[in-house]
C-alpha cells in the first residue's frame, strides 16, 4: 500500500475480482474442444453430402440410413469409435420408445426448441420435445393435457390435427418454424412457416 496524495492511498492485491472457484479459461477450454468434435462430424457430413436438419451444442439430427457411412469414415479419418457412451462418442437420445427408434416428423421451432415424432418397428410413436428455458414436466402436462381434450390425441394415430394441436403452444410463441415429415426413414418433406400464416 502506498500514498498517492495526502487524501488517496493506493493499494495492489492478487484477488481475482470475482469469487468463481474455477477459473474462466477451463469453461472457454471446454467450449472450443465441444466446438472441434460437432465440427469434425458436421464437416465429415457435409464432405459426404448427407443432410443435417438440426444441429445444438452437443446434438444433431441426421438421416438414420446415413450414420453407418458417417460411422465407417469418421472411424477411417480420425481413428475413433463414432457411437457410444464415453466421452466425444454420440448416441441416440431417443429414449421414449426402444427398438430401432427414429423421427418420422420433426418441428424445429426454433433455437434450442423441437419436437419429434418418433416411431419404431412395431408402429409405436411418442414425443421427444426439447425447449429451453420450459421444464420438462411442463411439456409433459402440456401433452396430457391436450390428449385429455382430444379423442383423437392417441399418439399412435396419423392424425396430423393431433400433432399440431400439442404443438400450438410453442409455435405461437414463434416467429417461424420448420417442419419436416419423413415418407420414409430418409425421405424428408421440407416447409418453412412463419408466424403470418396463423393469424
Amino acid at each position: 500500500m502506498y500514498d498517492i496524495s495526502d487524501n488517496n492511498r493506493c493499494s495492489e492485491t492478487n484477488k481475482p475480482f470475482d469469487d468463481f472457484y474455477v477459473p474462466n479459461l477451463i469453461g472457454v477450454h471446454i467450449l472450443s474442444m465441444s466446438k472441434r468434435i460437432m465440427n469434425e462430424v458436421m464437416c465429415l457430413a457435409e464432405d459426404l453430402n448427407i443432410d443435417i436438419y438440426y444441429q445444438d451444442t452437443d446434438s444433431m439430427h441426421i438421416d438414420k440410413n446415413k450414420i453407418e457411412l458417417l460411422e465407417q469414415k469418421y472411424k477411417e479419418i480420425y481413428g475413433k469409435t463414432l457411437r457410444g457412451s464415453k466421452l466425444e462418442q454420440f448416441h441416440p437420445n431417443f429414449d421414449e420408445l426402444s427398438g430401432y427408434v427414429y423421427s418420422k416428423e420433426s418441428y424445429f421451432l426454433g433455437k434450442k426448441a423441437y419436437i419429434d415424432v418418433l416411431t419404431n418397428e412395431k408402429q409405436k410413436h411418442a414425443l421427444h420435445m426439447k425447449m429451453k428455458g420450459i421444464p420438462n414436466n411442463l411439456l409433459e402436462n402440456y401433452i396430457n393435457s391436450s390428449k385429455s381434450l382430444h379423442s383423437d390425441s392417441d399418439l399412435n394415430s396419423s392424425s396430423f390435427s393431433t400433432r399440431f394441436f400439442c404443438l400450438h403452444w410453442f409455435i405461437t410463441k414463434c416467429h417461424s418454424f420448420m417442419i419436416i415429415i419423413f415418407d420414409t426413414i430418409s425421405n424428408p418433406i421440407v416447409t418453412i412457416f412463419t408466424n403470418s400464416r396463423f393469424d
